[in-house]
């Protein structure tokens, strides 16, 4: 697990053209922190509101940023509801792909702070492009799933909520897990991942690490946001032929407006629902449409 570092402000090298207010504009730019140049891409829509909302949307281990950018219907989503959605990419590691160090057994020599990166970036972005520090949020897939869960641990005041797909927690992550500001998860994972195992790997018998259960992980953000009801929907089985339905655990409580929303994707695997794999929900409008409901006043009162 990398620990925080006390760093200067990080600098921004911009390497396009200026914004045009008019029209959608795509980045592709590099963001220098702790002396490492990082990369990541940027959709602003059309006619960008003052204070608009700001997506954070990490990728999977060995994926990258043109993926979670391509795939899953984030750039169509904020053209539509204008917000603004950046997709950063992890660094390289031994075997050359991407990664988030979310405290993999792989990566125990590594001391990115990615963390301090996602932090950095997101408050510059608010300065440049004047967003709504109140709504600004993260999401990602698998590894990007776990970075989600890191930043709602260790940098809860800069989110305002986060939406894992298939991600979990390290156990060393879950242990200490104690934010002063809880955010509220919205969180999807399979019952036959065999990725992210649904029961976990506390034996660590796929070299990951061990991190825990799903249920457990749901439990654990469900008692930080001091959540007292607990329901459970059967959502339709809208495509009979993806083998698998999905159930919606919603915790919650009449003394604040924070949640924790997990859909259960029963026989579901490592997927991105509505993407590839389960047909019955849509993620990413799922997710946005948990975000948006999100007020500043869930913030207020852990």
């Amino acid at each position: 697990m990398s620990h925080l570092k006390a760093t200067s402000p990080p600098s921004l090298c911009l390497l396009l053209s200026s914004l045009s207010i008019g029209c959608s504009v795509n980045h592709s730019t590099t963001f220098t922190h702790d002396g490492l140049d990082r990369h990541f891409q940027l959709h602003t829509p059309n006619n960008l509101a003052p204070q608009a909302p700001l997506v954070v949307v990490m990728h999977g281990y060995g994926g990258s940023s043109e993926d979670m950018k391509r795939s899953y219907g984030w750039v169509e989503l904020a053209d539509e509801q204008g917000f603004v959605v950046c997709f950063p990419d992890g660094t390289i590691d031994e075997k050359n792909n991407q990664f988030w160090n979310v405290g993999y057994a792989m990566h125990s020599e590594s001391s990115v702070d990615d963390t301090g990166f996602i932090v950095g970036l997101t408050k510059h972005l608010q300065k440049q492009y004047d967003l709504d520090p109140h709504r600004t949020f993260a999401t990602g897939l698998s590894n990007g799933g776990d970075m989600s869960f890191l930043l709602a641990s260790h940098a809860p005041e800069h989110f305002a909520a986060i939406g894992p797909v298939v991600g979990t927690m390290m156990e060393t992550l879950y242990s200490e897990c104690d934010p002063a500001f809880p955010c509220p998860v919205i969180a999807f994972n399979g019952t036959d991942d065999r990725i992210t195992k649904y029961a976990g790997d506390m034996a660590n018998e796929d070299g990951w690490g061990p991190y825990q259960s799903t249920p457990r992980v749901i439990a654990l953000w469900a008692r930080l946001n001091k959540t007292t009801e607990t329901t459970t929907t059967q959502l339709p089985d809208a495509d009979t032929t993806d083998g698998s339905t999905v159930e919606l655990e919603r915790h919650w409580s009449h003394e604040h407006n924070r949640e924790v929303h997990f859909y259960r994707v029963v026989g579901g695997g490592h997927d991105w629902p509505g993407a590839y794999g389960n047909r019955d929900i849509e993620a990413t409008p799922t997710i946005w449409a948990f975000f948006e409901a999100v007020s500043t006043s869930t913030k207020e009162s852990p």
